[in-house]
């Protein structure tokens, strides 16, 4: 089982966007800084299925003080939406999923659009099971979200491995869920 956000997908453009919005503010600031930053701030926060402008402006303030920088409103804003279309794309690793040769499910924090997604980004793997918090009703790291998918495997939670890419959302409870976990941080 994967999680999918900053596991399986990412936004390739986040880290080169958010550089060139502060260095515009000047401020200049090294990538492996800002993702460092990006990161932790990811781990504070929870996340909703469905994420919009109200968020965003919260979690780049945040963001910008775990980073060390003033959120002032207009950077806090400009990042939104400079950031906001950035497409998602699969990593390069992510090509050996199809020669697996095992079942490959999901259990993910996302929106009913997850779907499509993996459609569009893995045209040749089926997914099975897909279990998304916006349809399941709870989300990582509720376990419930776990032993959903695990139920849907019919397998025992010690015969699945789970990789994510947060310790919180995914490793912590994984392994509290009986599963395996595996935690992919490139």
């Amino acid at each position: 089982l994967f999680d999918v956000a900053d596991t399986l997908l990412h936004k390739p453009a986040l880290w080169e966007t958010i550089k060139a919005t502060l260095a515009n503010a000047g401020v200049t600031v090294e990538i492996t800084v800002i993702a460092r930053a990006h990161r932790a701030t990811r781990e504070l926060l929870t996340v909703p299925d469905r994420t919009g402008r109200d968020f965003y402006l919260t979690f780049n303030a945040r963001f910008l003080e775990v980073l060390g920088v003033l959120p002032t409103n207009e950077l806090v804003e400009q990042i939104y939406l400079n950031c906001r279309s950035l497409p998602w794309a699969p990593f390069a690793d992510t090509a050996v999923l199809k020669d697996l040769g095992l079942p490959i499910g999901i259990v993910s924090n996302w929106n009913s659009t997850l779907r499509e997604q993996l459609e569009r980004h893995f045209p040749k793997l089926t997914f099975s099971p897909i279990v998304v918090s916006e349809e399941h009703g709870t989300a990582k790291p509720d376990q419930q979200i776990y032993m959903a998918a695990v139920h849907q495997t019919g397998l025992c939670p010690n015969e699945i491995l789970f990789i994510g890419d947060s310790i919180r959302l995914d490793m912590v409870p994984a392994i509290q869920a009986g599963l395996t976990a595996l935690l992919i941080d490139r």
